[in-house]
């Protein structure tokens, strides 16, 4: 018989990771379509985060690609802490602490490594 409790963290996690995924996709596929459309070549640099939003609202392929992977790279993130207030939620505090210790690990990690 399956762990009815699980099934809250399941939908968690599947929803988050479907979600980024899908959101990625999308704007990695409107930035080619307008490559393809004449409207600029393939960036060769990612752009910061308010010029991608700008860029975004004028069109500009480099601001769909740079957001798409931006948002590839933080859904593992989303669903990180999403996990951590599910587990929360649930008051299964070892869990909770084993999944905040993995955040707190990622998060070092971009830190360092930047």
């Amino acid at each position: 018989m399956p762990d009815r409790r699980a099934e809250p963290i399941d939908r968690v996690v599947r929803g988050t990771l479907v979600a980024g995924v899908a959101i990625s996709t999308a704007l990695l596929v409107a930035g080619l379509a307008l490559t393809a459309l004449g409207h600029g070549g393939v960036p060769d640099v990612t752009l910061g985060l308010g010029e991608a939003f700008r860029g975004l609202a004028h069109g500009e392929p480099d601001a769909y690609y740079s957001l798409g992977l931006l948002v590839m790279i933080l859904t593992p993130f989303v669903r990180v802490i999403g996990s951590v207030v599910a587990f929360a939620v649930e008051r299964d505090w070892r869990y909770v602490a084993v999944t905040a210790t993995v955040l707190a690990i990622m998060i070092v990690t971009i830190v360092v490594s930047a």
